[in-house]
């Protein structure tokens, strides 16, 4: 059985009530009008400048995503998921220096998301008897799931000790 909880890992499992949560923020851009085939046409930007900025390209309707780590607050989804219509000039400041008319980017709407994440920044695998416990992800997840889904399943079948995919998972 997989469970995804992310942010609401703490309440499920008593063992992961000291990992911390938080809130983040993204929001979607409306370029200035002679970019935005260049945004469409151009591969997302996964860590621009200071504060890990990144930009998800406009695909099939989505809309160009800024999104920035320093953006990061401390949070719990009991919080709520609303956002301030302030955040979005917030979040699109922290690429004025990478864009070019960058007062001409406009905050269209904003997406609140949480998540678990400690100082070490690693992915964290856990092994509770036959439970396997993935955390520590914040968006990394959404770019390394697929990978690390299928290293779960190597250790399922016996093919990884839970030692090693972990110490594989955090980088070492």
């Amino acid at each position: 059985m997989v469970i995804a909880c992310g942010a609401w890992l703490p309440e499920l499992l008593p063992n992961y009530a000291g990992m911390p949560t938080f809130r983040q923020a993204v929001c979607y851009v409306e370029p200035p009008e002679e970019y935005l085939d260049a945004w469409r046409n151009s591969p997302c930007l996964t860590d621009l400048g200071p504060g890990d900025n990144y930009a998800v390209v406009p695909t099939h309707g989505t809309g160009l995503k800024f999104g920035s780590g320093s953006h990061r607050r401390p949070g719990h989804p009991s919080d709520g998921f609303q956002s301030l219509a302030s955040e979005g000039d917030e979040v699109i400041s922290l690429f004025s220096p990478f864009l070019r008319q960058a007062a001409r980017y406009k905050p269209v709407h904003m997406q609140v998301g949480y998540y678990v994440k400690d100082a070490s920044q690693r992915f964290r695998i856990d092994t509770l008897g036959r439970t396997i416990v993935i955390t520590n992800c914040d968006g990394q997840m959404f770019k390394f799931g697929p990978l690390i889904g299928a290293r779960v399943i190597r250790s399922f079948d016996g093919e990884q000790s839970a030692t090693d995919l972990n110490r594989w998972a955090a980088g070492y």
